[in-house]
């Protein structure tokens, strides 16, 4: 299964503005505006960690063990 795939399908409904992501040893790392940032990381981290969940759940039916998220505000 296409992890970044996924990722990017659910974050491009939270999102407003366009994003990076990139899969770099294993880890999916996410670069978005400053206004974005908060929608994604949501509050006390909600929505980022229900993503993380929704991720490690599918990665688990495959059996493909953990996958990290990274989010980090991209500079302008």
């Amino acid at each position: 299964m296409d992890y970044v795939v996924l990722v990017k399908n659910i974050i491009e409904s939270i999102t407003d503005d366009s994003f990076d992501i990139t899969n770099e040893n294993g880890i999916i790392k996410v670069l978005v505006t400053e206004s974005d940032y908060g929608k994604l990381i949501g509050k006390g981290g909600t929505t980022i960690n229900a993503i993380r969940t929704l991720v490690d759940e599918a990665a688990s039916m495959h059996n493909d063990g953990f996958i990290k998220i990274e989010v980090e505000k991209r500079e302008n």
